[in-house]
Formats: C-alpha cells, sequence, structure tokens
C-alpha cells in the first residue's frame, strides 16, 4: 500500500510540474509583441458622427450669463389719497388723507429716453412687504428687477403702504385697495418718458397673483401680466389651509386641527 501511495504521489508531482510548464508558454505566447517604429503612434481614431455631436451639443449646459453691475436705480415717489379714511375730520373739516408710496426704477445705463422701452411693475404678496419683498436675507423683488431690466425693461417696484418708505395705514387697507395701489405705480410707469405706454405690465407674486388681474380688469390698456405663486384657490380655502399648516409645524394634535379646521369653516360660512 505504500509503494502504491508513493507512486500516486510521484505521479501528482508529474502532473503538477507539466501544468505549470503548459501556463508559462501559454503566458508567453498571448504576451504582446514588441511594437513596430511604425505602430506606435496609430492613425487617430475617425471623429464620431455629426449625430453623436449634436446630441453632446444639446446636452451640454447653457451659460447662464451674468447680470450686469452697471444696473441703474432711481427712487421715485407717488402721492395718493387714502380711501378707507373718512373725508372730514373731527372738527368737520376735510381729512388729511394723502400718503405716498415710495419705490425703485430700475434700468440699463444705456436707456435712451427716445426709445420706447417696455416696462413692468412687481406686485409683492400678502402681509406687509418692502420693495424687495425682503424674506430674511433674501430680496426676491430685488434680483428679478436686476434681471428684467438687464433684458432692457424699465421695472418698477414699491414698498407697501405702511411700509417702509411708504406712509398710509397697511393693516386697514384691503386687497382691492393694494390694486388701486397697484394701479397708481402701473399709471405712473406710463407717463415716465422713454417708456412706451402700450408695453406696460404687470408681474404680480402670491397675493400679487390676485392683485394683477384686478388691475388688469379695471384696465384693459394692461399689456401683459406675469403671476408667480398665484393663489389657486379661494380665499377661504388658502386661509384655512395656511392656517392648518401653521399649526401643525407647531406641534399642534390632529384632534386639536381638526376642531380649528371646523371653527374657521363655520367663521367663512
Amino acid at each position: 500500500e505504500l509503494k502504491k501511495l508513493d507512486a500516486s504521489k510521484d505521479s501528482l508531482v508529474k502532473l503538477l510540474r507539466n501544468m505549470k510548464a503548459d501556463s508559462s508558454a501559454a503566458a508567453v505566447a498571448s504576451s504582446p509583441k514588441p511594437m513596430a517604429e511604425e505602430t506606435k503612434n496609430p492613425e487617430p481614431l475617425p471623429e464620431k458622427s455629426s449625430a453623436v455631436a449634436n446630441l453632446k451639443k444639446q446636452l451640454a449646459k447653457p451659460k447662464v450669463e451674468a447680470i450686469p453691475d452697471a444696473i441703474v436705480e432711481d427712487e421715485f415717489v407717488i402721492e395718493r389719497l387714502d380711501g378707507t379714511k373718512p373725508l372730514l375730520n373731527e372738527l368737520g373739516k376735510r381729512a388729511d388723507n394723502r400718503f405716498e408710496l415710495a419705490g425703485t426704477i430700475t434700468y440699463l445705463p444705456n436707456f435712451r429716453p427716445s426709445e420706447n422701452h417696455p416696462a413692468v411693475v412687481l406686485i409683492t404678496g400678502s402681509g406687509p412687504q418692502d420693495r424687495d419683498e425682503t424674506i430674511g436675507r433674501h430680496k426676491p423683488f430685488l434680483e428679478i428687477a436686476k434681471y428684467l431690466a438687464s433684458l432692457g425693461m424699465v421695472v418698477l417696484r414699491y414698498d407697501d403702504r405702511g411700509v417702509g418708505r411708504s406712509t398710509g395705514d397697511f393693516l386697514s387697507a384691503t386687497t382691492n385697495n393694494f390694486a388701486d395701489d397697484a394701479r397708481a405705480v402701473w399709471q405712473y410707469a406710463r407717463s415716465l418718458e422713454g417708456v412706451d405706454k402700450d408695453r406696460v405690465g404687470l408681474l404680480g407674486h402670491s397675493e400679487g397673483g390676485i392683485v394683477g388681474p384686478m388691475v388688469a380688469a379695471w384696465q384693459r390698456e394692461v399689456a401683459f401680466l406675469l403671476l408667480i405663486a398665484p393663489p389657486g384657490l379661494t380665499g377661504s380655502e388658502v386661509l384655512s389651509s395656511q392656517l392648518d399648516r401653521i399649526a401643525e409645524l407647531q406641534g399642534v394634535g390632529d384632534a386639536s386641527r381638526a376642531a380649528a379646521r371646523s371653527l374657521q369653516s363655520e367663521l367663512q360660512r
């Protein structure tokens, strides 16, 4: 038995030696041959088809033009009468119900009064808003004004009545009053030298998306309307959803929120 085991062992050793020799020969045979001088610098691959090249152009990121730094801004003030106040004061005399809307006109430095330029009036959203619609560190109306001005438009934005440099009473004003203010600024824009009065429109954000169409309904000469996030629901539905969302973020329970929604519905009937 030991002799058979030794013979088997010798056979296994021979087999392994033969396998090693075969693998070495295969490695030598498959190794790349040295390149001839004329093949060391192969011909460049043919260019991709025009269809592929066009696709790459389409997928390339578009270049975003920087807003010019040389934007020009001027201040304006419009005198208004507050229709929410009584015409007579406590002494029976005519009350001084005047207030002012203060704002900014933005345009390019190469603006020529001899040419007729399009213009747009920016209308803020709900709540007391300044002309830039400042929210924390963000000033969306300032950025929108600069961008539209860079396209050659004359842009007017203003502080809500009772906000910023505008005087008047914000708390007693209604959406109808804000629409009347926006109309006054729109009319002022049409009177500016160098502005094409037939190309003066409105841009409204949030509640401004309600105010803008109101002005356009009063003034058929409004050239265009741009509405950013305007309400798509009734005022009562918007108010209810906003109050419910605020309560949810404040951690109010489902039962309490449901009771508040029910009460809000009853009050709005």
